[in-house]
């Protein structure tokens, strides 16, 4: 008798080998910039010897009949990436970790013209299942996934004239079929990131000024034992009422952002400084994270900020510094410190002999995109980012093996 196979979504983990034969079919369903980052992305984590770090997850479609399983596919996969802390700074070896989605997609063709429909939900929901279990065995507590933006996010972006409130009404309801797609692999949009950047004029090095900038002193940190947990305690203090994507706290701890950090190509550990009032005072009033970039040696991110930089020459150490973070504590905001900490980042970009300056920062923040803006920034891209949380995730087996 004839018995229709039954046909069902099922994910696997592959090795990194296969990204000869999928990473094609990714790109091609990206669009020319995303996929050129992608591109980007994975030849970083290749020349940084991390493919051990990557984490890839492909869908077919297997079809069972009398005990025999047929696979059709792929139709889709996830790349992801597990940060790893600097070893030299990262003195919990069992420290939560934290992740990032390179590429998470259905291949063109896979399911129908629609980017939502019941198939495709089924793939995102075999995808999430595999990618969540193997990175939470890794210890990873936090996903992070950057995309190109909705065109929602893209109005808002442009139209300065829409109110903070109606932005984040749009942030909360589900406008586009991007925005399905990834709300089914379990992310929520946490802001839409403008990234800047600013080409300094040629000073001569007599000009660059030192630590001490306006009425404040750059203080630089070391990443060991009290220093890294009173830096810690410093930066959590700046998050208090921030307008900078005020939602990542309740995804990821104040210590794995900051892991976050030095896990990335870019780290540059004597660029971490507290900013204090110079003595007699020497009050803690912020603190400035910036990163180094080199391009011999593209930084993981996923913004291609790299292929637009002047080249390193013996003259000029780096092709860019960027502002990873920059905050000030409550009482002492309005009092004009973070201009002054964009003029000291000029200065550092300057004795380094970087030519540019880049930075992100949340398309809600009005106050801090004005003061950008006044000092020379220019947007020159932007990008949705979510997230997801990790915690104790189990896969069907071993749910069925506590029952």
């Amino acid at each position: 008798m004839f018995v229709d196979p039954e046909f069902r979504f099922r994910a696997t983990l592959v090795d990194s080998l296969a990204l000869q034969e999928f990473l094609p079919r990714a790109v091609v369903s990206l669009s020319v910039a995303r996929g050129q980052m992608l591109i980007d992305q994975l030849s970083i984590t290749v020349k940084s010897k991390r493919l051990a770090d990557l984490v890839i997850a492909i869908v077919d479609k297997v079809a069972e009949k009398e005990g025999k399983s047929d696979h059709f596919g792929p139709f889709g996969a996830v790349f992801a990436l597990v940060n790893q802390p600097d070893p030299t700074t990262d003195t919990e070896k069992n420290s939560p970790r934290s992740a990032t989605i390179l590429f998470a997609g259905r291949f063109p063709g896979s399911c129908g013209d629609e980017l939502v429909n019941e198939d495709s939900l089924e793939i995102a929901r075999s995808l999430s299942e595999k990618i969540d279990a193997e990175l939470s065995a890794r210890g990873v507590q936090f996903v992070q996934w950057a995309q190109d933006p909705t065109q929602n996010s893209a109005d808002h972006a442009d139209d300065t004239s829409k109110t903070s409130n109606s932005i984040e009404r749009n942030r909360g309801s589900v406008s586009t079929l991007q925005d399905r797609w990834s709300r089914s692999l379990g992310f929520e949009k946490l802001a839409t990131l403008c990234y800047m950047r600013c080409d300094l004029p040629e000073l001569s090095e007599e000009n660059a000024r030192g630590g001490v900038v306006g009425s404040l002193q750059l203080s630089p940190i070391h990443h060991q034992d009290a220093d890294k947990l009173r830096f810690e305690c410093l930066v959590e203090r700046t998050y208090v009422a921030t307008l900078d994507c005020p939602s990542l706290s309740s995804f990821q701890t104040t210590s794995m952002t900051l892991d976050g950090y030095r896990a990335n190509p870019t780290f540059a550990p004597d660029l971490w400084f507290e900013v204090k009032l110079p003595p007699p005072a020497s009050t803690v009033v912020g603190c400035l994270v910036l990163a180094r970039h080199r391009t011999e040696a593209a930084e993981d991110s996923s913004i291609d900020i790299e292929s637009s930089l002047p080249e390193s020459t013996p003259e000029n150490r780096c092709g860019a510094i960027e502002v990873v973070y920059m905050g000030i504590v409550p009482e002492h905001r309005g009092e004009g410190f973070g201009r002054q900490l964009v003029q000291a980042t000029f200065d550092v970009a300057r004795r380094e002999r970087c030519p540019t300056v880049v930075l992100a920062v949340d398309t809600l923040n009005s106050p801090a995109r004005s003061a950008y803006g006044a000092a020379g920034f220019l947007p020159i891209l932007f990008e949705d980012v979510w997230g997801k949380r990790i915690v104790g995730v189990k896969t069907e087996a071993s749910k069925n093996e506590s029952t």
